[in-house]
Formats: structure tokens, C-alpha cells, sequence
């Protein structure tokens, strides 16, 4: 988020979906249960993690603290590396070499401390190639993702903190009216997973400081309605929650932030 100050990542928590018995130790995805391991806003301090074991890992953006792509090449290399079946990335607003079209519009708080040109902006983008070929799914607008039977769809818009041009960072939400846009682009994800950088206003964000999305939060509760949303962004924010209470023998739907 604006005004990064570098300290250690939260720890990172386990979250089983699905039922039956407990993974095996090949991590089957085909029947049984599903472990997805969630993290999020690492900000280059990646490799001292211990990463737990499951068939899914996500991480919901913040991945560097400038975007460049000597930040991305560390982080895609250990990523991939990873032992996780499945590998799951969005970016975050610190994430700036991956918003091709926000890119000449950083604020200059964030130009005068990174690197901000077309040649850094091709770089990253063969990196994200390059990791995609190592079997890493990159959610960006419009992708999906399948999952042993989940439906995933991943975003990576947020507001800004501070709403002021020398603060602008990657994939920022104009108004919201582009929020609108964006959220409405997400398909109904009944059952489903959704990924979001940032949180729904309301549900553990830091209204003082850190304030969700108001109208993210309309579409994941009225129309949405995933069975997990997984989201980072606000450091101080991080648990779980659950919104619903369901009927005997139907899902929950939680929001998990990594």
C-alpha cells in the first residue's frame, strides 16, 4: 500500500476446502480434500518463508515494493520453484511493471524511487511470460481459473489511500465509477473462489486508515457471493472471517485475507 515501510510478512495460514479425507502426501487434486495455501504483500522479503504444503498456493499481489524486473525476476524464481501443484499469482498496487496501461501514470512518489521506463516495462513483461511458462496461472482482468473443481477468478484493482496524483500506484481505481466497471467485469463465482488485492470495505480493512472498496464489497455480497475471497493489502487486516452463517450442508462464504 502507499507509504510502504519494509517489515517481516505475516505469518502464513492454512485453509482446507472441500471434504473427505485429509491430502495425501502427493497432493492429489483429483477427489478428497484440497489444501490452498494463501499469502500475500511480501514485498521482496519472500525467501525467508516456510511455506506450508498444500495443492494450491496463492498469492494475492504485493509481491515487490517497486515493480521492476529485477524485483520480479527474484520473486518468479522462487515462486516457481515452489513444490505446490498449482500456482496461482495476482499483482498488487506495488506491483508496477505489471500494469502496462497505469504504467507512465505512478505518481511521482514512486518514480523518483524505482525505475519507470519501456524498458523495464518489456522486461517484466518476459518475465511474466517467462513464469507462466513454468506453470504459474497470472489472474489478470478477465482470466479464470479452474481448480479440482473450484472456479477461480482473480482482480487487482484498488482506491487509493491517499487520493492525490503524487501517490498514484499501480491499477488504481479511478472513481467509482471505474470501480463499477471493473467488479461488474467478474462473473458470479457460486461456490467459487475470488482473489482481490485489496479488501471489501468493512471486512477486515483498517476504516481509518486503510478503508476497503465499497463497491467491491456490494458485488461480493449481492452478486458475486464466492465461497472464499481471498484478498492482502492491508497488513494489519490479515485472519479469517466468516460473513454467513449456511444452512445444514451448505458452504460458508468466508474472506480469507493471506
Amino acid at each position: 500500500h502507499g507509504g510502504f515501510r519494509e517489515q517481516a510478512p505475516h505469518r502464513l495460514r492454512r485453509f482446507n476446502m472441500g471434504v473427505g479425507t485429509s491430502v495425501s502426501q502427493k497432493y492429489e487434486i483429483a477427489g478428497g480434500s484440497i489444501r490452498f495455501v494463501c499469502m500475500s504483500d511480501t514485498h521482496n522479503v519472500h525467501a525467508p518463508l516456510d511455506v506450508p504444503d498444500g495443492n494450491v498456493l496463492v498469492h494475492a499481489g504485493d509481491a515487490t515494493n517497486y515493480g521492476s524486473a529485477k524485483e520480479f525476476a527474484d520473486f518468479f524464481d522462487w515462486f516457481a520453484a515452489l513444490p505446490h501443484q498449482r500456482k496461482i499469482f495476482i499483482p498488487g498496487n506495488h506491483d508496477f511493471g505489471m500494469d502496462v496501461q497505469g504504467y507512465h501514470m505512478i505518481g511521482t512518489l514512486w518514480t523518483t524511487i524505482g525505475r519507470t521506463n519501456d524498458e523495464e516495462l518489456r522486461k517484466v513483461a518476459a518475465l511474466v511470460e517467462g513464469v507462466r511458462q513454468r506453470g504459474v496461472q497470472i489472474l489478470s482482468d478477465g482470466d479464470c481459473a479452474d481448480i479440482g473443481g473450484y472456479r477461480m477468478a482473480g482482480r487487482s484493482w484498488t482506491p487509493s489511500f491517499v487520493d492525490a496524483a503524487f501517490n498514484r500506484m499501480a491499477f488504481h481505481l479511478e472513481s467509482d465509477a471505474h470501480a463499477e466497471e471493473v467488479w461488474a467485469s467478474v462473473p458470479p463465482l457460486p461456490g467459487g473462489i475470488l482473489v482481490t488485492h485489496g479488501p471489501p470495505k468493512n471486512i477486515l480493512d483498517v476504516p481509518h486508515l486503510a478503508p476497503g472498496d465499497a463497491v467491491l464489497r456490494r458485488h461480493v455480497l449481492e452478486r458475486i457471493q464466492p465461497l472464499v475471497h481471498i484478498f492482502g493489502h492491508v497488513h494489519p487486516g490479515y485472519g479469517r472471517i466468516c460473513l454467513q452463517q449456511p444452512p445444514p450442508g451448505q458452504p460458508s462464504t468466508c474472506n480469507l485475507p493471506a
